[in-house]
């Protein structure tokens, strides 16, 4: 009973002892860490569970000096104190560049890094390890931060060899405030030598300007390039000759991918025929062509095109001139640009025009009358 009785206090006095002694040696240990300061950490993109790369930078005390066996370690969110905060993917950073600076402007080579993720670094390079909550890296043989010396960490695309495919470090799933805690640790002792904190922000980012183009197409037959028109005079047909008439197709259009002419003969029986020509009327017309020429003295009539030079259209084979031949009795594509936008002045040159000739000769037997035929142009852009 009086064992008990004296026992009872006595192990009341050494939890006593031993809690205040924990707290002084804590407390001894605070005291010896000093500030990092001049903290930032450049992020490729705030954006909410979206993958970034970190450019981290700081500077250690003035007696923040690390060697061989050191530690750096990076808590991504110390919001949650011990808990893990948000981000995913610290497990395997891929890519890590660290180097040092005397001035923050001019940072020396990057040391080596060893890539095993096991904190074993090799002689001269530095390696890394990871839990869910932080990144830690160890410093190998050879490898010295001096006092007030200033670091960068250079995390994924940041970091030489790292695209940005390989930023693996995701954001949170929701915005809000982030603090970033970097610690220096002595290896021998695993006391903290420096620390910093870095406030982040994880939210939208981005900012998406719209604005619309309205679409334009502009089409013109003219007969310089400049004077609209609708007629192609061939004037008096003679055997002794070839009567010929030119017009100009404009085409100007700020579509993606160009546009298309098609041409066809829309008069009745598809030819130059004598006015009023129908079934039961006057039966006289001109011969289309067969041979791809119109030639004096033979009853012919037909058309041929040139492609504008500036800028450049297409002319549909068989249609270039000289070769000549009928107007087509459907809908047919002639001219074509698959690249836009082409740009057409109106009313000045026909350098950006296509031009088209009608050619025809007759012989003595034609019969003499007036003679007509209608040509539809239409013209589509490929918006």
């Amino acid at each position: 009973m009086l064992r008990s009785k004296f026992l009872k206090p006595l192990a009341i006095a050494l939890v006593i002892v031993v809690v205040v002694f924990g707290v002084y040696a804590y407390f001894q240990n605070a005291a010896k860490a000093a500030g990092i300061t001049v903290l930032s950490d450049q992020m490729t993109t705030h954006r909410v569970s979206v993958a970034a790369g970190h450019n981290i930078a700081f500077r250690v005390s003035s007696t923040g000096a690390l060697d061989e066996g050191d530690y750096i370690k990076i808590d991504f969110d110390y919001n949650d104190l011990f808990a893990f905060g948000g981000f995913s993917g610290l497990n395997n950073p891929d890519y890590i560049e660290v180097a040092t600076s005397t001035d923050y402007s001019t940072w020396d080579a990057a040391f080596g890094m060893d890539t095993s993720g096991d904190c074993s670094p090799a002689s001269d390079t530095i390696d890394w390890c990871t839990s869910s909550d932080y990144i830690w890296l160890k410093l190998g043989a050879n490898i010295v931060v001096h006092d007030s010396d200033y670091i960068r960490i250079l995390i994924g695309s940041y970091a030489t060899g790292g695209p940005n495919t390989d930023d693996i470090i995701t954001n949170p799933s929701s915005s809000g405030n982030v603090t970033m805690d970097i610690r220096t640790y002595d290896e021998g002792s695993i006391t903290m030598i420096d620390e910093g904190k870095i406030g982040l922000y994880i939210t939208n980012d981005q900012v998406t300007i719209t604005g619309t183009v309205d679409p334009s197409l502009t089409f013109e037959i003219t007969s310089d390039g400049m004077v609209d028109t609708t007629t192609c005079a061939l004037g008096t047909l003679v055997s002794s000759g070839v009567s010929t008439c030119t017009y100009y197709v404009g085409v100007g259009t700020n579509a993606l991918t160009g546009f298309v002419v098609n041409v066809e003969d829309v008069s009745y029986d598809n030819t130059l025929a004598g006015e009023g020509f129908t079934a039961n009327l006057h039966t006289s017309r001109i011969n289309d062509v067969l041979d791809g020429s119109v030639t004096a003295g033979a009853e012919e009539y037909g058309f041929t095109m040139n492609a504008p030079t500036d800028p450049v259209a297409t002319v549909t084979a068989g249609y270039i001139y000289p070769t000549t031949v009928k107007v087509p009795a459907s809908a047919t594509l002639v001219i074509s640009e698959s690249t836009g936008p082409y740009n057409y002045t109106s009313d000045t040159t026909t350098t950006d025009c296509t031009m088209v000739r009608h050619l025809a000769s007759v012989t003595t037997m034609t019969e003499a009358g007036y003679y007509t035929q209608t040509v539809r142009y239409t013209v589509t852009g490929n918006f």
